[in-house]
């Protein structure tokens, strides 16, 4: 696997670097539905399975005494990522210069001009960005400015029915059939953590709760 690291080395040449983009800590479950999302992409287009990661740990730099526990040194993590088929690992190094920097800064600095990424996937609950503002939204619309894809998307646990990424709207206050229409989707911003549920009872309450939530969102917002 080849590392470069950020901004000590040059631009790697990977081509059409697919990224998958976090900090890998423990490669739990959710890790690697991105890692495996990444490397099947990457084959699609004959690109590169790659990953990146910050080192040190941002909350080290911005809270060391509130920082996590990690769960692997940094050169587990290298082994881990090479093992889980990533071709190229990229290593930002993290100082406070780095946190001031908006998520457009370090999308158009790293992502776009070092690393000339063709895709980056996230997790849900990636965020980057002087004072955590870029948001996959945010992310997403970067990338189609800058030229490159952005995506992670749920993958319904509660019924284990996909093996891919799926994206499910609910429209509010509308009573049309929109089957085999065009529809544009923007995000606006996070409600809620993915999760199990017990059964469709439970997953129905929450959607109820969700669509107030949302309700009350759009009444304080104007789009």
């Amino acid at each position: 696997m080849d590392v470069a690291t950020f901004p000590d080395d040059p631009a790697p040449r990977w081509h059409n670097p697919v990224l998958a983009l976090g900090n890998f800590d423990g490669l739990h479950r959710g890790h690697m539905k991105i890692i495996d999302r990444v490397r099947q992409r990457a084959g699609e287009r004959a690109g590169t399975p790659a990953a990146m990661t910050f080192d040190p740990h941002p909350p080290r730099v911005l809270r060391p005494d509130k920082a996590p526990a990690l769960l692997m040194t940094p050169a587990q993590k290298v082994e881990a990522l090479r093992r889980s088929g990533m071709q190229g690992l990229a290593v930002v190094r993290f100082t406070r210069e780095l946190s001031t920097w908006d998520p457009e800064m370090f999308v158009r600095t790293v992502l776009v001009d070092w690393l000339h990424v063709a895709e980056v996937w996230v997790g849900a609950n990636f965020l980057f960005g002087h004072e955590r503002a870029g948001t996959f939204s945010v992310l997403r619309s970067l990338g189609a400015r800058y030229g490159f894809r952005a995506e992670n998307i749920g993958m319904r646990p509660t019924f284990g029915d996909v093996d891919s990424p799926v994206i499910e709207t609910h429209v509010l206050d509308f009573d049309r059939d929109l089957y085999d229409g065009a529809l544009r989707l923007s995000f606006v911003q996070r409600l809620r953590d993915e999760r199990t549920f017990p059964d469709v009872d439970a997953l129905r309450a929450q959607i109820d709760a969700d669509t107030r939530s949302a309700r009350r969102l759009f009444g304080r917002i104007s789009l």
